[in-house]
C-alpha cells in the first residue's frame, strides 16, 4: 500500500534529469556493444548465428514451435524435449515462449531468439545499475558499473546479438538473485530500529522475496548444463 507507493516515488525523486540521461547513455553504450554484429546476423534474407551453440538451442525452439502444445504444458513441453534434464531445457522454453509473444513461428524464430541475448544484457546493466548504487549509495557508480560491464569481453562475447544459449540467460538469474538480496538487506538497514520488524511484515519484502524465489530457481538451472 503506502509504503510501496512512498518507495516507488523514493525511487522516482532518485532519477533526476542528469542521472536518467546518464544512465540512459550507459545503457545505450551496453546496447551498441552487444549489436555492433548485427549486419553479420542479419543478411539480406536470412539470419546467420554466430556459433554452433546457438543453433543447437534455435533447433530445440523450433521443435517446440512445430509441436502441438500449450505455452504452459510443462508435460508436453518436457515430452517434446525428450523428459530432458540437461542442456538448459528452460532457456529452450524461453525462446519458444518469447517466439510466441510476438507472434513469429517457423522460418522466423531465428531472428527473435537473436536478440534475446542482447535483451538479457540491458536486463543485466539494470540489474547491475541497482546493485551498485544500493551497495554505494553512489549513482555515478552504479552508472560506471554499468559502463565496465558494456566493455567487458567475457559478457560482450555470450550476450552479444546472435548468441543465443544458455549464458545470457544465466546472468540474469544471478544478477536478479543478487538484486533481490541486496534490496532485502537495504531495506532492513535503512529503517530504524523501533521499524525493523515492519520488514518482515511488508508486502514490498515478500513480493522481493517471491521474486527472489523465481530467480533462484532460474539459476538452479546451470546444475543442470
Amino acid at each position: 500500500g503506502a509504503a510501496i507507493r512512498e518507495r516507488v516515488e523514493g525511487v522516482a525523486d532518485g532519477l533526476h534529469r542528469d542521472l536518467g540521461v546518464a544512465l540512459a547513455g550507459a545503457l545505450t553504450l551496453l546496447f551498441v556493444f552487444r549489436t555492433f554484429t548485427v549486419t553479420r546476423v542479419f543478411r539480406e534474407d536470412r539470419v546467420l548465428l554466430p556459433g554452433n551453440d546457438p543453433y543447437h538451442y534455435l533447433t530445440w525452439v523450433d521443435r517446440l514451435a512445430a509441436a502441438d502444445v500449450g505455452r504452459l504444458d510443462f508435460a508436453g513441453i518436457a515430452e517434446v524435449l525428450g523428459g530432458r534434464a540437461s542442456g538448459e531445457p528452460l532457456t529452450y522454453t524461453l525462446g519458444w515462449w518469447a517466439t510466441g509473444l510476438v507472434g513469429v513461428d517457423g522460418e522466423g524464430t531465428a531472428a527473435v531468439v537473436a536478440w534475446l541475448p542482447v535483451v538479457a544484457a540491458l536486463v543485466v546493466g539494470i540489474g547491475v545499475y541497482l546493485i551498485a548504487t544500493w551497495t554505494t549509495n553512489d549513482e555515478r557508480i552504479g552508472v560506471a558499473s554499468v559502463v565496465a560491464l558494456a566493455l567487458l569481453p567475457g559478457h560482450a562475447l555470450y550476450s552479444g546479438i546472435g548468441f543465443f544459449d544458455h549464458h545470457a540467460v544465466d546472468y540474469v538469474w544471478l544478477t536478479l538473485s543478487i538484486v533481490g538480496v541486496t534490496w532485502l538487506a537495504r531495506d532492513h538497514e535503512t529503517r530504524t530500529p523501533d521499524t525493523r520488524v515492519g520488514h518482515l511484515t511488508s508486502p514490498a519484502t515478500w513480493a522481493v522475496v517471491g521474486l527472489l524465489g523465481v530467480a533462484l530457481a532460474g539459476a538452479l538451472t546451470l546444475l543442470f548444463v
